[in-house]
C-alpha cells in the first residue's frame, strides 16, 4: 500500500487515488471572476468622465496660460471731455458722445459701494474673481443647447466683459472672461477692481460710470449720493430700460422691487440694519436737464474747440471722441456773458427772429486768445456767423488800404486828397462812378479825416496811387490776417484786383477781421487766434500748453500811426463810429463797414480795439432771397449801417468786458511824419467821361495845416444817366451754405458827410459800398 499521507492534501488525484501528473513548469491557474454588464458600464463611465475632467482641466490650464489681459476695448476707454472757461473750473460744455467721468473709490460713499455688492456680487471680497457655480451653470446651459444666458457673474467678470471684451454670449468668450477675471483678481486689489467697475458700468440716460450716473439721475456728484440714491443706482444697472422711472410706465414699480432685493442683501451681509431698512423709500427724481455738447450760443465754442484740436493740434476725431480730455479754454465767462447780453440788447429775440438777422462777435486779446464769441443762437439751427459765414468787408477794408499807404511812406495826417461827392474813375468801357454817402462833398482833407468819415472818393484815389493793379490793399489785408483764400482775395481764382477793392469787395469772416485788426493792436505783430490754453487727460496721454510766435508785418511805429488814425473814427464829431464812442467812453480805435448799394445796405460791421487790451469785431447780415449774406437789414425804418447797429453791439460789449480795467491810452508814433502831401488827381463827372483813365499828377508839398472837412458842394456837373459807364461787375462769390455772399452789382457808393452832431442809433451814417465791392 502506498502511504497516502505523503501526498499533499491539495494534490490532484485520479479516480484511483493516484496523484495526477502536472505538466512540468506550469503554475497553478486561478479561476477569473466574471463582472456584470452594469458594473462594466459604471466603471467605464467613471473612467471616461475622469479622463474628460483631466482633459478639461488640461485645456483650462492651457487657456489660462495662453490668455493675456488684453487692451481695453475702444468704447470702454471713451469718456466725456469737458471744456472749461479760462478759470479752469467753470464748465462751458462737453465734447463726445459717451458721458463718462471717472472718479476714485473714495468719491463713492461706502454704503453705495455696499449697495452694488449686494446687487451684483455679495461675496466679492472673498471670491477669486470668478463664480465656479456660475460658470458651471453657463456650461450646462450651453450643453443643453440653451446658449450662454449670463447671470451668476462676479463683479470682476462683469468688469472684464465691459472693459476688455465684447457683449458676445459665446462659450469661448465666457471662458476668456473667466481666465482674465482670475488674472485681474491676482494682479489688482479688490478696491481697484471695484473702482474700475463703478467707472464703467452703464446706468442708462447715456451715463457710463457712477459719477455720470449720479449726475444723470439726481444732479449731484457721486460723493454726495444718499443711501437710497445709491441703492437705486445699484438697482438700475441690471436693466436701465426696465428700471428707469422716466423711461416707461411700470418702471417705477419694478425699480421698487429691485431696490428691495438690494436692500435685503445689504441687511443679510450686515451692511444695513433692520431699522435702516424699514425706513428706506425710493428717492425722488428731479428733472435733470442733460448737458449737451452743442446747444445755445456756447455750442459754437465747442465746435471751435474741436476745429482747433484737429487743425492746429493734429488730433484726430478718434482722439477727441475717445474723450477724457480736460480742456481749459481762453474764454472768459464774464466776457462771454457780456457778448450774449450785448447782442440781445441791441437786437432782441423778436426782432432777430422776425428780421432773420444773424450776428457774429469775436473778441480777443492782443496775443490772439479769444475771450468771447457769439456766432448765433444755436449751432443746430444756423451755421457760425463768426467762423463759417463770409460777408463783404465793406469800408473795413479802408484800414488795409491805409496800412498799404504807410508801407509806401505816406502819412495819414499829412497826405491830402479832394473828396468830391462823386468821382468817375477808369476809362471808357471799364469806368466806375463812386459816390459818397448822401452825395456829400468834402474839400481837401487828409487821410485821417477821410477814414473818420469813410470818404469813398478819397480812398479810391488812394487805391489808384498805391499802384500795382490795386493789389497792395489786398496784400496788406492778407499780411494783417485776412486769409488769401477768402472770396476776392489774392489767393482766389478771381481776386478783386479793381479799384473798388479798397471799399471792401472781398468776403471775409468775422474771426478773420478780428485777427487782422488785432495785428494792429499787437504793435504790428500778427499772431494766430486761439481758443485752447491747456489740455490734460487722466491717463496722461494728452498734455498740451499753448505757445506761439508771431510775425511782424508792420513796424511798431506804423501800427501806432494807424491806431491814431483809426481813433478818429470814434472820437471825431460826426465820424461814423461816434455811436460806439458814446457808449464806451474811453480811448479806442476802429472802423465801421457797410456793404451794399446806394439804396440798400448789406452786411454791416464794426471792428475796433482798446490799445493793448481787447480787439472785437462785430458783423451782422440778413440772407437775401437767394440765400446770400447781403440781404437788406432795416432798423428803425431805415437801412441799417455798421456805424449805428453793429457799433452799438460793439460798444455795449466792450463797456461790459472792460469794466474795472484801467483806461488804456492811445500810442504815440515816434517816427518822422514826413512832408505834407496834397494829391489832386484829375477827376471828372459822369457828363464828361474820359476815354482813357486819367493819370495822377505829381504831388506837391505845402506847409498848410490840414483843413477841417466842409460841406461845400462839388463843382462837378452831373451828367445824364444815359451816358454813365458802369464798372465791370465782379464774379459772384458764393460762400458755404446755408448762405452765400454775393458782390454788389451796382457801382454807386455813398458816404456820410461830416456833421456837427454825432450819429444816433436811428441814423444811417455808414457809407454804402459800391455794388462792385463789399463795403463796411
Amino acid at each position: 500500500m502506498s502511504d497516502q499521507s505523503d501526498v499533499p492534501a491539495d494534490s490532484a488525484t485520479t479516480t484511483h487515488g493516484r496523484p495526477a501528473k502536472r505538466p512540468a513548469g506550469r503554475p497553478k491557474q486561478k479561476q477569473k471572476k466574471k463582472h456584470s454588464l452594469f458594473f462594466k458600464v459604471v466603471v467605464g463611465t467613471i473612467l471616461g468622465l475622469f479622463g474628460l475632467l483631466l482633459a478639461v482641466i488640461a485645456a483650462l490650464v492651457v487657456i489660462y496660460f495662453t490668455t493675456d489681459i488684453p487692451k481695453a476695448n475702444a468704447d470702454a476707454t471713451k469718456q466725456i471731455s469737458i471744456a472749461y472757461y479760462d478759470d479752469g473750473k467753470t464748465e462751458i460744455g462737453r465734447l463726445g458722445s459717451i458721458n463718462r467721468v471717472p472718479v476714485t473709490l473714495d468719491k463713492v460713499p461706502v454704503q453705495t459701494q455696499h449697495a452694488f455688492l449686494a446687487a451684483e456680487d455679495r461675496n466679492f471680497y472673498e471670491n477669486k474673481g470668478v463664480s465656479p457655480t456660475g460658470i458651471l451653470r453657463a456650461l450646462w446651459s450651453n450643453v443643453r443647447g440653451g446658449g450662454i444666458k449670463g447671470g451668476g457673474s462676479t463683479i470682476t467678470q462683469q468688469y472684464v466683459k465691459n472693459y476688455f471684451l465684447t457683449q458676445d454670449q459665446s462659450l469661448s468668450r465666457k471662458l476668456r472672461e473667466a481666465m482674465i477675471a482670475i488674472k485681474i483678481d491676482q494682479r489688482y486689489s479688490k478696491d481697484q477692481i471695484l473702482e474700475d467697475y463703478l467707472n464703467n458700468v452703464y446706468f442708462g440716460r447715456g451715463a457710463y460710470g457712477i459719477q455720470a450716473g449720479a449726475q444723470a439721475y439726481f444732479g449731484v456728484d457721486s460723493d454726495k449720493l444718499t443711501l437710497n440714491q445709491g441703492i437705486f443706482l445699484a438697482s438700475v444697472i441690471n436693466a436701465p430700460s426696465l428700471f428707469d422711472p422716466a423711461y416707461a410706465d411700470g418702471n417705477l414699480a419694478r425699480a421698487q422691487s429691485r431696490a428691495a432685493y438690494v436692500a435685503d442683501g445689504m441687511v443679510d451681509k450686515g451692511w444695513l440694519t433692520e431699522a435702516e431698512r424699514a425706513n428706506l423709500t425710493l428717492p425722488s427724481f428731479p428733472v435733470i436737464k442733460q448737458k449737451s455738447s452743442v446747444s445755445g450760443p456756447n455750442g459754437y465754442i465747442i465746435q471751435a474747440l474741436r476745429k482747433e484740436m484737429i487743425n492746429k493740434l493734429d488730433m484726430t476725431d478718434n482722439d477727441i471722441d475717445r474723450g477724457g480730455l480736460r480742456i481749459v479754454t481762453t474764454i472768459n465767462k464774464k466776457d462771454q456773458d457780456a457778448a450774449i447780453a450785448a447782442v440781445n440788447k441791441v437786437v432782441p429775440e423778436d426782432i432777430r427772429n422776425l428780421g432773420n438777422i444773424h450776428t457774429g462777435l469775436m473778441a480777443q486779446k492782443p496775443d490772439g486768445a479769444v475771450v468771447a464769441m457769439y456766432a448765433g443762437t444755436d449751432p443746430q439751427k444756423e451755421a457760425s456767423t463768426t467762423q463759417y459765414q463770409t460777408m463783404q468787408g465793406g469800408s473795413s477794408f479802408k484800414v488795409f488800404g491805409l496800412a498799404a499807404a504807410l508801407k509806401q511812406g505816406m502819412n495819414p495826417s499829412t497826405t491830402y486828397y479832394n473828396g468830391p461827392a462823386e468821382l468817375y474813375v477808369g476809362g471808357t468801357g471799364n469806368g466806375s462812378v463812386v459816390h459818397n454817402f448822401g452825395n456829400e462833398s468834402f474839400g481837401r482833407i487828409n487821410l485821417v479825416t477821410a477814414l473818420a468819415h469813410s470818404v469813398n472818393t478819397v480812398f479810391v484815389q488812394l487805391n489808384k496811387d498805391l499802384g500795382d493793379d490795386y493789389k497792395p490793399t489786398l496784400q496788406a489785408a492778407q499780411d494783417l490776417g485776412i486769409p488769401a483764400t477768402d472770396p476776392g482775395m489774392l489767393g482766389t481764382k478771381e481776386p478783386a484786383t479793381f479799384i473798388n477793392n479798397i471799399l471792401g469787395t472781398p468776403a471775409v469772416k468775422v474771426a478773420d477781421m478780428a485777427t487782422a485788426y488785432n495785428t494792429i493792436n499787437n504793435n504790428g505783430t500778427r499772431v494766430d487766434q486761439y481758443f485752447i490754453s491747456k489740455i490734460t487727460s487722466p491717463d496722461g496721454d494728452a498734455d498740451y500748453t499753448h505757445s506761439q510766435s508771431g510775425q511782424d508785418v508792420l513796424t511798431k511805429d506804423q501800427a501806432a500811426t494807424l491806431t491814431q488814425a483809426m481813433s478818429h473814427v470814434l472820437s471825431d464829431r460826426g465820424a461814423t463810429g461816434a455811436t460806439a464812442n458814446d457808449i464806451l467812453d474811453r480811448p479806442a480805435a476802429g472802423k465801421t463797414g457797410t456793404s451794399g448799394t446806394a439804396s440798400e445796405s448789406g452786411a454791416i460791421w464794426f471792428t475796433g480795439f482798446t490799445p493793448g487790451q481787447l480787439t472785437t469785431s462785430v458783423s451782422m447780415f440778413k440772407p437775401n432771397n437767394e440765400g446770400g449774406t447781403d440781404g437788406q437789414i432795416i432798423y428803425n425804418g431805415k437801412p441799417a449801417t455798421g456805424g449805428a447797429l453793429a457799433a452799438q453791439v460793439w460798444g455795449y460789449f466792450m463797456k461790459s468786458a472792460l469794466a474795472g480795467q484801467p483806461v488804456a491810452q492811445l500810442p504815440n508814433p515816434s517816427g518822422d511824419t514826413g512832408p505834407t502831401i496834397t494829391r489832386q488827381p484829375t477827376y471828372t463827372s459822369r457828363q464828361t467821361q474820359p476815354t482813357t483813365t486819367t493819370s495822377t499828377p505829381s504831388s506837391t508839398v505845402t506847409s498848410s495845416a490840414p483843413p477841417t472837412p466842409t460841406s461845400t458842394t462839388s463843382t462837378t456837373t452831373q451828367a445824364p444817366t444815359s451816358t454813365t459807364t458802369q464798372a465791370p461787375t465782379p464774379t459772384t462769390t458764393r460762400s458755404p451754405s446755408p448762405t452765400r455772399t454775393q458782390e454788389p452789382t451796382s457801382t454807386e457808393t455813398q458816404q456820410p458827410a461830416p456833421s456837427s452832431e454825432r450819429p444816433t442809433a436811428s441814423q444811417s451814417q455808414e457809407p454804402k459800398a459800391p455794388a462792385s465791392s463789399s463795403a463796411p
